[in-house]
This record gives structure tokens, C-alpha cells and sequence, in this order.
């Protein structure tokens, strides 16, 4: 449940930081480090989640340690593929120049 609470707060803490940073009320560092921490915040919970769910259904059965390696590589087999398509192109694309707001 802690990757559905943290990742909407840190979407807006994301947003709010680039709205200050349109307005030059922060630094352009700290945009950068609030983006990369807020990434590294969502990455990490939703990790938790990922590795509580398979951990869970792996407790259930019989077999556990293939049941583990069976899950995990499911996981693989969907996420990799979709960041492949999705995420790899648009971290790829250089982020456009920014411009202020105030002069």
C-alpha cells in the first residue's frame, strides 16, 4: 500500500518544485535533485511491493525458491519490455530549455 500513497505525493512534489522552478523561486540543482530523489523514493517502493507480492504468493506454495525464480521472471518478461518500448525512448530525448517566467 506504501507505493500507491508515496508515488501520487511525489508526482506532486515534482510538479510543484517545476512550478517554482518556472517562477525562478528555486534553484535549477534542486529541481534536478528533487526529480532524481523523488524517482529513486517511487523506484524503491514500488520495489517493496513487487518483492512483497512475490514473496507472498511464493509462501503459499509448495515450492518455494521455484515459484520465487518462476515469478521473478515473469516479472521480467513484462516490465522489461514495456520500459524498453516506453521509458528508454523518452529518457532518450533531451529535455527541452527552460524558460523563466520572471527576468
Amino acid at each position: 500500500g506504501a507505493a500507491i500513497l508515496v508515488t501520487p505525493i511525489a508526482v506532486f512534489a515534482c510538479i510543484a518544485v517545476d512550478h517554482l522552478g518556472d517562477w525562478s523561486l528555486v534553484d535549477p540543482d534542486l529541481e534536478s535533485c528533487t526529480v532524481n530523489a523523488c524517482g529513486l523514493l517511487v523506484g524503491f517502493a514500488w520495489e517493496m511491493a513487487f518483492a512483497g507480492a512475490i514473496d507472498t504468493v511464493s509462501n503459499d506454495a509448495q515450492l518455494q525458491v521455484t515459484t520465487n525464480l518462476v515469478l521473478c521472471l515473469l516479472f521480467v518478461a513484462v516490465i522489461l519490455p514495456a520500459w524498453r518500448l516506453y521509458v528508454v525512448p523518452s529518457a532518450a530525448v533531451p529535455p527541452p530549455p527552460r524558460k523563466s517566467r520572471r527576468a
